[in-house]
């Protein structure tokens, strides 16, 4: 056992995956008629079972990278009682890292649950039929209905049984992932256990919305049994229908684990992908643009995963935005109705600034539907410009700049009011207090050094003057203080809006504040400084003297 184990180790990773892929279809073909979850015995079984076993515990990325070629055998390796075993096989990888059990499901198992050739693509599509296998080992199932025709739903329970148990391993049925997103191949490549476009096929499926399919060539119309073979299509298409949406209802509970370990890969291409793929899905949902549903609120979560794990999807969706407008301006309305889905954003601050600065120019990209306002365009355009506007604030820190503001290149409005209006009252206040702590000590010194007639002329001349016209600002200070105070709780929290109402409630007392006693009280501040500076002077020449 440790030879073969030696020899496995040593073996390429191609020379391996090309071992796996004729092995694993051998033993599913050999061992089929066995009981249920078990391999049965016999010699040459026992052989291939031994061999396959040691393969992908030693090496499990092997059956990672020989899915899609697997795939192709289609009901070769799940019809009938075959299930159990293939079940069998992928087991032996996972019991060496249940993420790559995970892995070779989602690849192998998932597009036949479903009836699909292939994952999504987000740049490409599925061929019209099924491609022949070139891999020893795998026969073409025929056609390509065999591969469009999703498992029957008797024989989805194994499968999804079997992939809850594989999340339970890996602790991410909880929607949280802290190790398995990536599986590492033997050249030092990194696959994701779950690439995204899994994630967005269950998304679009769960929802109720149909998947976009290959299909076999249609015969012609007046063909000999054109009627009957349409109705047998007919039926078939009903009966796949019925069972896609069972594999998707049985799956839902699943999907928060998949998401998870899809959003924990280190792969940045990936995030480009998914991106891309999750724009497309929330364009399917038939809500309105600033009313998402939850396949919009899915779409923006994912979103938000792609953009904290590459920087690349910044730049992406802002490319994409206009020609993806229906599903962007969807996901940004979710990003505002559902703050929380910016979470993960506002942990990094990085990502929190790149977002921002993808917000401000966003608007650019859509400006043009926005003049028109029609259709469906000028909707979903007005929900992009009204979310851009407002989610600076949602994902922002006290005393970050908006968008706006870093292009105009000052502050914003509301800033522009509040602290005029924050400094009017500490000045005013800091003089009332001032003057009154240190008036009758300044006159003071002043007759300590310069005599008693000068300390009384400052006193009367300045200082009391001063005084009382600070004493006249004081109820007009504590009222522009009462009015501030609660209208800035709420500049906290809220924003521009509120900042011109604070300024529409206070804007006739801090005028008449303004105009009446800041203006005489800044000149008596300055008479008596230069008085002040008279004096020291006169004191300093006096002691020279003396």
């Amino acid at each position: 056992m440790n030879a073969l184990a030696s020899f496995v180790a040593a073996m390429s990773e191609a020379s391996l995956v090309q071992m796996t892929i004729p092995l694993t279809v051998a033993v599913v073909n050999e061992v089929a008629g066995g009981p249920s979850g078990t391999a049965p015995g016999g010699k040459g079984k026992a052989g291939l079972l031994l061999m396959l076993a040691v393969m992908l515990r030693t090496r499990p990325q092997a059956l990672v990278q020989a899915a899609p070629e697997l795939r192709k055998a289609g009901r070769q390796l799940t019809g009938g009682n075959r299930m159990p075993v293939l079940l069998w096989v992928v087991n032996q990888a996972a019991a060496a890292n249940p993420a790559a059990g995970v892995a070779v499901w989602v690849r192998l198992l998932l597009p036949q649950l479903l009836g699909l050739v292939e994952l999504l693509s987000a740049t490409a599509r599925p061929a019209a039929t099924a491609a022949a296998p070139k891999a020893s080992g795998v026969t073409p199932a025929g056609l390509a209905d065999d591969l469009l025709r999703p498992l029957e739903v008797s024989l989805q329970g194994p499968a999804v049984a079997y992939l809850s148990g594989l999340l339970s391993q890996l602790e991410v049925t909880n929607g949280s992932a802290a190790v398995g997103g990536d599986i590492t191949c033997g050249d030092g490549q990194v696959e994701p256990t779950v690439p995204g476009s899994a994630v967005e096929v269950l998304s679009r499926l769960i929802a109720g919305k149909a998947i976009t399919a290959a299909t076999t060539s249609e015969a012609p119309k007046n063909a000999p049994g054109a009627a009957a073979a349409a109705a047998a299509a007919a039926a078939d298409s009903k009966k796949a229908a019925t069972a896609r949406a069972a594999a998707a209802n049985a799956l839902e509970p699943l999907l928060p684990g998949l998401t998870a370990l899809a959003a924990g890969t280190s792969c940045e291409q990936q995030y480009s992908e998914w991106l891309l793929l999750a724009l497309e899905s929330a364009a399917q949902s038939s809500a309105q643009p600033e009313s998402p549903d939850t396949l919009v609120e899915r779409s923006a979560a994912n979103v938000v995963s792609c953009l904290c794990g590459s920087d690349a999807c910044f730049g992406l969706w802002e490319s994409k935005h206009k020609g993806q407008l229906r599903g962007s301006a969807r996901i940004l309305a979710a990003m505002v109705q559902q703050p929380q889905l910016l979470k993960p954003l506002q942990r990094q601050p990085e990502a929190a600034q790149s977002f921002r600065e993808l917000l401000a120019a966003l608007p650019a990209r859509h400006r043009s539907h926005l003049a028109t306002g029609k259709g469906w365009q000028g909707a979903c355009a007005r929900a992009a410009e009204d979310a851009c506007s407002k989610l600076p604030r949602k994902v922002s820190g006290r005393g970050w700049k908006s968008s706006s503001s870093r292009l105009n290149g000052g502050p914003s409005q509301g800033a522009s009011i509040v602290l005029p209006l924050l400094g009017t009252t500490v000045v005013l206040t800091s003089c009332v207090i001032m003057s009154g702590l240190y008036r009758h000590e300044v006159a003071g010194i002043v007759q300590a050094y310069a005599g008693k007639d000068t300390a009384e002329k400052l006193d009367q001349q300045v200082l009391v003057p001063l005084e009382g016209l600070l004493e006249q600002a004081k109820p007009h200070i504590q009222q522009l203080q009462q009015v501030l105070e609660p209208i800035l709780a709420k500049v906290q929290e809220a924003a521009a809006p509120v900042v011109m109402q604070a300024w529409e409630a206070v804007e006739p007392t801090a005028l008449k504040v303004q105009e009446q006693f800041v203006g005489p009280a800044v000149a008596g501040a300055h008479q008596f400084i230069s008085y002040a500076g008279e004096q020291l002077r006169q004191l300093l020449v006096h002691a020279k003297s003396h």
